[in-house]
């Protein structure tokens, strides 16, 4: 049986989980004070685009949503398998189109991003699901409304993006020293339970 979007994005969450047996939570450790707990933010952050990713690949191809159907691919990429098709046939190969088309939806899923609310809105919309925050926030243990649903999102986004896009330092107008944010260990633990929560509960929309 096919390995489904849910069960790759608990893999990638699950590792997330298990770089925190690493922290020490010691200042000057090997791993320089929290750095596996920003690690374990990020792939937990990740866990999340892994799910959109795995979800709108699988889509089926006969029942396009108006907005998967619209998506913009590059000209060159359909040209090329026009070409092909046309020489499979001259060959007397078995042409396989379907297969070309996902392998063209997945490297222009490798362009996008789903982290902040905005973005998985245009996930859901690709999936054809309607009002998927709300529902997904419904669907959640506790229920979550759709403004703290999309609070978190676009609080996990920004601190994964502090974290691999400038270190997670803090930003300081004449900075005299470096200084690192601070990143507690119940806040970790918290995100990557709600991380997991979730996508539990984008998983039965599909």
């Amino acid at each position: 049986m096919p390995v489904s979007p849910l069960q790759a994005a608990q893999d990638v969450l699950a590792r997330a989980i298990a770089l925190l047996s690493l922290d020490s939570g010691t200042a000057g450790a090997p791993l320089l004070e929290y750095d596996c707990r920003r690690q374990a933010v990020a792939m937990g952050v990740a866990a999340l685009d892994t799910w959109m990713h795995w979800s709108i690949r699988n889509t089926d191809l006969s029942a396009l949503s108006k907005r998967l159907h619209n998506l913009d691919v590059p000209f060159g990429e359909l040209v090329a398998m026009g070409n092909y098709s046309i020489d499979a046939r001259q060959r007397g190969v078995r042409d396989r189109p379907g297969v070309r088309a996902r392998n063209v939806l997945n490297a222009k899923l490798l362009t996008m991003t789903f982290q902040t609310a905005r973005q998985w809105e245009v996930g859901f919309g690709l999936l054809g699901i309607r009002s998927g925050l709300s529902s997904a926030g419904s669907a959640m243990t506790p229920k979550q409304t759709h403004s703290a649903v999309t609070e978190k999102l676009n609080a996990l986004s920004h601190r994964r993006n502090m974290i691999v896009h400038e270190g997670d330092l803090v930003r300081l107008v004449r900075p005299r020293n470096i200084q690192r944010a601070r990143l507690p260990r119940p806040e970790v633990d918290a995100d990557l339970a709600w991380v997991g929560s979730f996508l539990s509960a984008v998983d039965t929309l599909r």
